[in-house]
C-alpha cells in the first residue's frame, strides 16, 4: 500500500499539535486550579488516531496511555479500557504480542472496574489468543488469563451460550 508522504507529515503535525493542547488541558496556573482532564483525554485519543493514520504507532500508543490516565483520573475506567484496547491492537497488529497481552490485560482490568464484566473476558481472552501466537507460546499466562476471563464471565452472573 502507498503512503503519501504529504498526508503522513500532515498527521503527524496534527497529532503533535493535539498532544501538545491535550498536555496544556493538564497544566493548572493563578486561574485554572484543577487539570482539565476531560479535554485532555478527548486530545490525547484524537492525537492516538492521527498517529496511528501516520503510521507512527508508538507516538499512538502513548497517546492512547496518556488519555486512559486522564480517563482514570475522572473514574471513567471504561473510557480508560477502550483507549488502552486500541493501543493493544496496534501492539497486536505489529506482532509485539508480549506488550498487546499486557495491554489487553490491563483494559480486561478497566472494564472490570467499571462493571463490564463480559468486555473484560472478551480483552482476557483477545490477550490470551496473543500470548498463544508468539513464536514460543507463553502458555502458562495464556492460560491464567483465559481463567481471568471465566472468572469475569462467573462474576457476571449471567448464562452465557457459546
Amino acid at each position: 500500500r502507498k503512503v503519501n508522504p504529504q498526508v503522513v507529515a500532515a498527521k503527524r503535525k496534527e497529532g503533535d499539535s493535539l498532544m501538545a493542547q491535550g498536555e496544556k488541558a493538564l497544566q493548572t496556573g493563578l486561574f485554572k486550579w484543577t487539570p482539565d482532564f476531560e479535554m485532555a483525554s478527548g486530545h490525547f485519543q484524537k492525537a492516538g488516531v492521527a498517529y496511528q493514520l501516520a503510521g507512527l504507532f508508538d507516538n499512538s500508543i502513548k497517546a492512547y496511555k496518556r488519555a486512559a490516565h486522564c480517563c482514570v483520573q475522572m473514574k471513567t475506567e471504561y473510557s480508560a479500557g477502550k483507549a488502552i484496547e486500541a493501543a493493544a491492537k496496534i501492539d497486536e497488529s505489529r506482532k509485539s504480542y508480549e506488550n498487546a497481552a499486557q495491554l489487553y490485560n490491563k483494559a480486561a482490568d478497566y472494564y472490570c472496574h467499571s462493571g463490564y464484566n463480559e468486555k473484560s473476558a472478551d480483552m482476557y481472552i483477545k490477550g490470551s489468543k496473543v500470548l498463544e501466537s508468539m513464536d514460543k507460546p507463553n502458555l502458562v499466562e495464556a492460560a491464567k488469563m483465559l481463567e481471568s476471563a471465566l472468572n469475569a464471565f462467573e462474576a457476571d452472573g449471567k448464562e452465557y451460550m457459546g
